[in-house]
């Protein structure tokens, strides 16, 4: 009886400290945006929370947005996630609470091959202009320079940085709430 008893008194206790440990790990991690480069890379596919104010909202689909804060030149890409509907343009100016997951885009020499070929198959079948406009992080931040020219200049990167590989963090939205709407201009 005694160690039924003590059996059962075990397994409470550790089926409560497994359920305290999985609500840790479920609550977000809350980042600055001064601070997500340098924490990005070991809360990959985490939840995290940010409050930041929405610096840009693209304007071909609404799927990307830009936060910054104040002091900083550091700028975070937020996606739409699966389930969501475009950011509205309006948001520019506002900050916002932004609660996501955190994803990398892993840039190597096979990385690199690969978008290549699908230039050169692109081209091929003419669907591309031979430019290849519009992929790569450059597009995504509205520079648009050409495919060619950012495979070359990430090359250059990894070069001049000494690594064989870049990592580009963002977060997927989940959901986000306005804070304080920018201020009108009357």
């Amino acid at each position: 009886m005694i160690v039924l008893f003590a059996s059962t008194l075990l397994i409470s206790c550790a089926n409560s400290t497994q359920k305290a440990e999985t609500s840790e790990a479920a609550k977000p991690t809350e980042l600055m945006v001064n601070d997500f480069e340098a924490k990005a890379g070991d809360l990959i596919g985490k939840p995290v929370v940010m409050i930041a104010t929405v610096n840009h909202v693209c304007q071909h689909g609404g799927k990307k947005m830009f936060l910054v804060e104040d002091g900083s030149e550091a700028s975070i890409k937020i996606t739409t996630g699966e389930n969501m509907s475009a950011f509205n343009t309006d948001l520019t100016g506002s900050k916002i609470q932004v609660e996501g997951v955190i994803e990398a885009l892993i840039i190597d020499e096979e990385y690199l091959l690969t978008w290549e070929s699908e230039l050169a198959a692109a081209d091929k079948v003419g669907e591309g202009d031979g430019h290849g406009v519009g992929k790569g992080e450059a597009a995504d931040m509205g520079e648009h320079i050409a495919a060619n020219e950012s495979i070359a200049k990430y090359r250059k990167q990894m070069a001049d940085e000494g690594t064989n590989r870049l990592a580009f963090y963002s977060i997927v939205c989940q959901n986000y709430e306005v804070i304080k709407a920018k201020e009108r201009e009357e």
